[in-house]
C-alpha cells in the first residue's frame, strides 16, 4: 500500500515537472533571431540610404532589451574627409506618426543612432543606442529616446561621411515573434525570414497552469485516499475507516 502511495506522489511530481519544462522551453522559443532580406540594397555614400525596412516589413515593438541589429556591408569607397566619423554605417529610427519622441518636428522623427560597435564591415547598434536620447549640442541629436516604439514608421541603414558602401545583411537577436508586435497595424512578412516562431504566451501560461491543475488534482486524490484509511496494527495493512469502526464494535461487543 505505501509503495502504491509513493508512486502516486512520484507521477503527480513527475507530471509537473514535465509540463513546466515543456512551458519553459516553449517560453524560450518566444525569444528569436531573424534575418531581413537586404536583396534590394543599393550603394550608398554620404548620409545616403542603402536600404529601408517600413513597419509592415520589421516592426520595432518587437525588440526586447538584450536585441542587438547586426549590420553586415561592403565598403565600396572609402572617403578622404579630414574629419571622420568612425563608423561608416549608421541606422536611423524613422516616424512620420506623431511620435512622442523628443526629436519630434512636426510630427515626424529622423533618429540618427550610432554603432555600438563598429569594424571589420560590421556594424552592432543594441536596443540601448536606439532608445537613448543625445543632444549633440549643435542643433542635432541621436538616440530615439523613448522606449515606446508603437509609432517607428520605418528603420533606415545608410552610410556616414566616412564611406561609400552597401548593405549585404542584417540580423537582430532577441526579438519577439509576429504575434507579440503592437504597431497599429498587423505586420506583413515582406522582406523578412523567420528562422521559427514559438507559440503565444497566452498558450504557455494556459500549459502551465493546466500542468499545476493536474499535478493537484492527483495529490488532493492521494490525500483524500490515504484520508479515508487506517492501519491497522492486527494485519499490518490500511483498511478503510469504516471496517476499522466495525472491528473496533465487534471487539467491544466481544467484551
Amino acid at each position: 500500500m505505501k509503495r502504491k502511495i509513493f508512486a502516486k506522489i512520484a507521477a503527480a511530481i513527475f507530471t509537473l515537472t514535465f509540463v513546466s519544462v515543456n512551458a519553459i522551453t516553449a517560453f524560450a522559443a518566444e525569444i528569436d533571431e531573424i534575418s531581413l532580406d537586404c536583396s534590394e540594397a543599393k550603394e550608398a555614400g554620404n548620409w545616403e540610404t542603402s536600404i529601408s525596412f517600413d513597419y509592415n516589413e520589421f516592426d520595432t515593438t518587437r525588440l526586447t532589451e538584450r536585441s542587438q541589429i547586426i549590420v553586415d556591408y561592403e565598403i565600396i569607397e572609402k572617403s578622404s574627409r579630414n574629419k571622420p566619423t568612425g563608423y561608416p554605417c549608421e541606422l536611423i529610427v524613422q516616424s512620420w506618426e506623431g511620435s512622442d519622441a523628443p526629436g519630434n518636428n512636426d510630427g515626424n522623427v529622423w533618429a540618427r543612432i550610432t554603432p555600438y560597435r563598429s569594424g571589420d564591415n560590421k556594424a552592432v547598434f543594441r536596443y540601448k543606442n536606439i532608445i537613448e536620447h543625445t543632444d549633440n549640442g549643435d542643433g542635432t541629436f541621436s538616440g530615439y529616446g523613448t522606449d515606446d516604439l508603437s509609432k517607428v514608421s520605418a528603420i533606415n541603414f545608410g552610410a556616414t561621411s566616412d564611406a561609400k558602401l552597401k548593405v549585404t545583411g542584417i540580423k537582430i537577436t532577441n526579438v519577439l515573434p509576429e504575434s507579440e508586435s503592437n504597431h497599429r497595424t498587423e505586420p506583413a512578412v515582406k522582406n523578412i525570414k523567420e528562422k521559427q516562431t514559438g507559440p503565444s504566451y497566452i498558450r504557455i501560461i494556459i500549459g502551465i497552469g493546466a500542468g499545476i491543475l493536474i499535478a493537484l488534482a492527483i495529490l488532493i486524490f492521494i490525500m483524500n485516499g490515504k484520508a479515508s484509511q487506517t492501519f491497522d496494527t492486527s494485519t499490518g495493512q490500511f483498511i478503510s475507516k469504516k471496517e476499522a469502526r466495525i472491528k473496533a464494535k465487534k471487539a467491544a461487543d466481544a467484551k
